[in-house]
């Protein structure tokens, strides 16, 4: 009953109230509705009544919370998030692949592969994955853009001097972030990047956008990311072209400009 009963955010869902009466009368005291399977005691109330021979006695309901759907409450835990760096992403990039391919239904997993391999090498590598079950049902990746990066090339409109500037350890870039569609709308991919970002040391973070993914693209104005302009894509790319979102992970106020 206990663990049951600690599972307070989800039994509200499960729970449905069943009233049993017991009249205080010697006659009877069995209730009157079985109350089976696991059930937590919530209120008593005592009332008078006439017996059909005009007799008066006291009725004293019973109020319970009966749980049943346990086995789907038992299975609704908070998934784990856990840290891979890019050996241990690689060890795993089949089941990474399997997730991001589901997520991105017209993306190629081809692709993906190549790409993750590849940066999956770099120094600061870094994923997040969560965890369900034994199961991966998102995941976050990313790595510090090397001094000299082409990412920002033919950013438009232009940034002013100095912001396309990196050094290896100014700017995080976010590279891919999914959850699988039965676990959207609950909060995960915000905690994958928020458990992401959260330890790295760099003084900014970016992402590229799909420009016709405009839902996505209001997904991290909530966040709190903003734009910096449109970068056209290259081979192995996604799409022809990208909008880049920044965000300060430190308090420098111009970490995220893209006019100074």
């Amino acid at each position: 009953m206990a663990p049951i009963l600690a599972v307070t955010d989800l039994e509200r869902a499960f729970y449905s109230e069943i009233y049993e009466t017991r009249e205080t009368s010697s006659e009877r005291r069995t209730p009157s509705v079985s109350v089976r399977g696991p059930r937590a005691f919530v209120s008593a109330r005592t009332a008078q009544c006439k017996t059909a021979t005009g007799r008066r006695r006291q009725v004293r309901t019973y109020a319970y919370k009966s749980v049943y759907g346990v086995e789907r409450i038992a299975s609704m835990t908070e998934p784990a998030l856990l840290h891979l760096d890019g050996p241990a992403t690689m060890n795993r990039l089949d089941e990474i692949r399997k997730v991001y391919a589901t997520a991105f239904p017209g993306n190629s997993v081809e692709d993906h592969q190549w790409r993750t391999s590849r940066q999956a090498n770099s120094p600061g590598f870094e994923t997040v994955i969560a965890q369900l079950d034994g199961r991966i049902i998102g995941f976050v990746y990313g790595l510090p853009l090397a001094a000299g990066s082409g990412w920002w090339n033919g950013l438009t409109p232009d940034p002013g001097d100095g912001f396309t500037a990196e050094t290896g350890t100014r700017t995080f870039a976010v590279i891919d972030l999914a959850v699988l569609p039965d676990h959207r709308g609950q909060g995960l991919g915000r905690r994958l990047m928020d458990e992401l970002l959260r330890g790295r040391h760099e003084d900014r973070a970016t992402l590229a956008t799909d420009p016709a993914e405009t839902d996505n693209q209001a997904m991290y104005d909530r966040w709190g990311w903003r734009p910096a302009g449109q970068v056209p894509g290259g081979e192995h790319e996604t799409s022809a072209a990208f909008d880049l979102y920044v965000i300060a992970l430190r308090s420098d106020p111009d970490a995220t400009s893209s006019s100074r």
